[in-house]
């Protein structure tokens, strides 16, 4: 079983400049298996629903706070995330992006770095759980996974959670990108 740890034989990416954990700009979050447990549940007439873990959206929030941006990339085309998203908590989302329906996220995190955000792939911390998020996963400065994560995911990356997808995997890094900027937890 691996243990939730940084991998010690690995470092950040290297581009133009040299990128610790503290000087992430972006944190990149995959849905299906990472922000949830991977399971869709389907009613009689069609309605989809997933199920969301709340520290995961607490977390998000502090990222916010610290002046950290953050994407939400899927592949599915349903709504779920989006009304999710809704509810969050009433304050300024403006830094918080989400993209559905992504079919290619490596080509869509290149378009959005180099015109919406202009920031360089170091800059980027990723959380994913799958084949269709390696590419990004392999390219980013901090790459991480939830513990149930397929095994291909799990080899190159530098981050692998304790927590499993849905249970908040997303929490626990962002919490490991928050402490290496000086945060800590002061009660909200």
């Amino acid at each position: 079983m691996l243990k939730s740890k940084f991998k010690q034989d690995m470092e950040p990416i290297k581009s133009t400049k040299e990128i610790t954990m503290k000087d992430i700009k972006l944190y990149c979050i995959d849905v299906d298996s990472t922000l949830t447990n991977g399971l869709y549940h389907v009613s009689s007439n069609g309605v989809i629903t997933k199920s969301f873990h709340t520290q995961d959206f607490w977390a998000i929030r502090r990222l916010l706070d610290n002046g950290v941006f953050v994407l939400i990339i899927t592949g599915a085309k349903d709504d779920c995330i989006v009304y999710k998203i809704k509810t969050f908590d009433g304050q300024d989302n403006q830094n918080l992006k989400i993209c559905k329906g992504v079919e290619d996220k490596h080509a869509k995190l290149d378009y959005l770095l180099k015109n919406y955000y202009h920031l360089d792939w170091a800059d980027v911390a990723y959380i994913g759980d799958a084949t269709n998020d390696l590419k990004c996963l392999k390219k980013v400065g901090w790459g991480s996974a939830p513990n149930d994560a397929m095994s291909i995911v799990k080899e190159d990356i530098h981050y692998v959670c304790d927590a499993k997808g849905g249970e908040g995997a997303v929490c626990e890094f962002a919490l490991e990108i928050l402490k290496s900027k000086g945060w800590t937890y002061s009660g909200s």
